[in-house]
């Protein structure tokens, strides 16, 4: 026996020692089945109801020393364990049974099988959240396909990139893609990967706002799964168009389709019951029925915390608190609003993107080369030079017109990039806006001064950083903040918030330091206004006449300075549990992020003087250029 055998067959039977006993209806279900292909056949269909069962009855064959298995039939029985751990998300399990199909159809030479394999390296990275290489992955195994002329195996690339693009929102590819693997799926009568096809390709006609071919797709969605008669598809096709109607405000409709999904939902299926959920409470919202809403996004916060779904945690807490806020909850509504910015990440695409391009132009120019190999050999030998010539000539032309048309494509998409980041700073600065008009609000309310003056800082740390995405909004470039700038309207904004003019009280600044990145800039924006709000309530109990001056600075050795001074009585107050205790914390975690040193100075004054090694400038002519 080879080595790769006896290693793969040591592997598989290393996992079926943890096989747990059989339920009765799957061990005769098995005795029903006699050849391999159609037990696959059945698993596929079990998937979709009962996958624990469908794994079951796989691994039972595969451990059945009464059937006699050649080693592709291993290999299908193994790969379809894998794919059906797809259903689980069990990025571990995937893996550990696609290493076993991989020797054997790598030994066999079987390129069917390997490409199945690639398809399912990719879905492990994507399970893992490597989206770039599970999308490398997937562009291999499409290329054998389409290679060897493999339909279900070309719909099932299409389908796979379809989900890849969906979850980088990269909406234009991801219906494209459905709409290929759809059309496929459909004429080979699989309708549940057909119904997932046209889900991704209407998502995606849907996020990009147009509502004819999305509507479309999701009707041809909902055939399909009607079609296939299973009621977990037919559940998922309703939640497809409760989410169109929901897009485009027609609530009614959307409430009907909501419901009719939560009543195919399978109840133990959590993840399912949770999305349609989700979207119920996004109407619930829309429609003013705020404390519905809150429950049952509540619930499906639950579930979303169980099952480790990050991707979730970015929108359900902002829903929930912009229905406490409506309620005028605000204590609550800050809570989710501060759990939403904690997992909000609305950049992770952008680095993404490029990567993810050059990787799909290197599957397209891949193909271009092989069919032009391919044309060279079937030229006879005799015209070969002159055949050459006109191919070097047509390359030249071709990659100029490609090259010209690549660099217009990538001219009009680093514009659409920069319109969508600034849009982004734009409702960040908007989001902050409304956070500080609500604690404004409260501020109204209260009246312990001590609570009072909590809100106050508060307030001035969230404008600290509202004034930076304000900036980056305004300006041309969205990566630079113009630090000249930005220390002038914090100074400001604290001298007008503790109306200083009328205390007597100067604040005066000298900033010597180019453009910094946003990384660099909040910790700092934040640092200053902590320094200054101590100074005004510390170092001038009595009213008089004071100056606050404020230094920042690169020095001689390349680190950034920034200075703090008053003239006041060189006392810095901090009660444990004050917000001047909060606000030294801040000051000590913003320093350590950024590697800074803090030195204190009590002559003449009161003085704080920190050194970061930590920061990020940013010329402007080089950006111009």
């Amino acid at each position: 026996m080879k080595k790769f055998q006896i290693g793969s067959i040591l592997l598989y039977i290393y996992l079926l020692g943890f096989l747990p006993n059989l339920p009765l209806n799957a061990m005769g279900a098995l005795q029903s089945f006699q050849s391999s292909e159609k037990l696959i056949d059945e698993s596929e269909r079990l998937k979709w109801i009962d996958p624990d069962s469908a794994i079951y009855l796989l691994k039972a064959r595969l451990l059945d020393l009464t059937v006699n298995l050649d080693a592709l039939e291993r290999a299908d029985l193994a790969l379809q364990v894998s794919k059906i751990f797809n259903e689980k998300r069990a990025c571990d399990s995937i893996g550990r049974w696609n290493k076993i199909a991989y020797d054997i159809y790598q030994a066999q030479d079987n390129r069917r099988g390997l490409a199945e394999v690639y398809y399912q390296d990719g879905y492990e990275q994507f399970c893992l959240g490597q989206h770039e290489k599970a999308l490398d992955f997937v562009l291999k195994g499409l290329e054998i396909m389409e290679d060897i002329g493999n339909q279900p195996g070309i719909a099932l690339g299409y389908l796979r990139m379809a989900r890849i693009f969906h979850f980088t929102y990269k909406l234009g590819e991801s219906a494209e893609s459905g709409v290929k693997a759809g059309t496929i799926f459909e004429t080979l009568k699989i309708f549940p990967e057909a119904w997932d096809a046209w889900s991704f390709a209407g998502h995606g006609y849907r996020m990009e706002n147009d509502s004819t071919q999305a509507e479309y797709c999701f009707a041809k969605g909902l055939e399909m799964a009607e079609k296939s008669g299973l009621p977990k598809v037919i559940g998922l096709a309703y939640n497809d168009l409760a989410s169109f109607y929901m897009e485009f405000n027609q609530y009614d409709s959307a409430v009907n389709y909501f419901e009719k999904a939560l009543h195919n939902a399978d109840p133990a299926d959590e993840r399912q019951v949770m999305v349609i959920k989700n979207g119920l409470g996004q109407v619930y919202l829309a429609t003013g029925r705020y404390q519905e809403c809150i429950d049952l996004l509540k619930e499906a916060l639950d579930v979303v915390y169980r099952t480790n779904e990050i991707f979730f945690l970015t929108e359900l807490p902002e829903y929930i608190a912009q229905s406490y806020a409506a309620l005028g909850q605000y204590d609550s509504a800050y809570k989710y609003m501060e759990m939403n910015w904690r997992y909000s990440d609305s950049l992770f695409t952008i680095n993404q993107d490029q990567a993810m391009e050059e990787m799909k132009s290197k599957y397209e120019s891949d193909q271009k080369d092989a069919l032009i190999a391919q044309q060279k050999s079937e030229r006879k030998y005799i015209y070969s030079l002159l055949f050459l010539a006109l191919v070097v000539a047509f390359m030249f032309y071709w990659r100029y017109q490609l090259k010209k048309q690549t660099n217009e494509i990538l001219d009009q998409r680093n514009k659409e990039k920069d319109y969508l980041l600034r849009e982004i700073h734009h409702r960040v600065k908007n989001n902050l806006q409304i956070l500080s008009s609500l604690l404004n609000l409260q501020a109204d309310y209260m009246q312990d001064e001590s609570a009072l003056n909590a809100l106050t800082e508060g307030r001035n740390r969230v404008q600290s950083m509202s004034f930076i995405h304000q900036q980056l909004y305004s300006e041309e470039n969205v990566s630079m903040v113009d630090m000249k700038e930005y220390v002038t309207l914090l100074c400001e904004h604290l001298r007008d918030s503790f109306s200083l003019d009328n205390n007597g009280i100067r604040i005066t600044y000298q900033v010597d330091v180019p453009f910094f990145d946003v990384e660099t800039a909040i910790p700092i924006g934040l640092i200053i206004n902590e320094l200054i709000t101590n100074s005004i309530k510390y170092a001038f109990p009595e009213p008089t006449v004071g100056e606050i001056k404020v230094r920042l600075w690169i020095g001689e050795n390349e680190k950034l300075f920034l200075q703090v001074r008053d003239n006041g009585s060189g006392v810095s107050i901090h009660k444990e549990g004050s917000s001047s205790s909060f606000g030294t914390d801040l000051i000590n975690v913003l320093s350590q992020k950024l590697r800074g040193k803090i030195e204190v100075n009590r002559d003449d004054g009161y003085s704080t003087t920190i050194e970061f090694s930590r920061f990020k400038t940013i010329d402007r002519r080089d950006i111009e250029d």
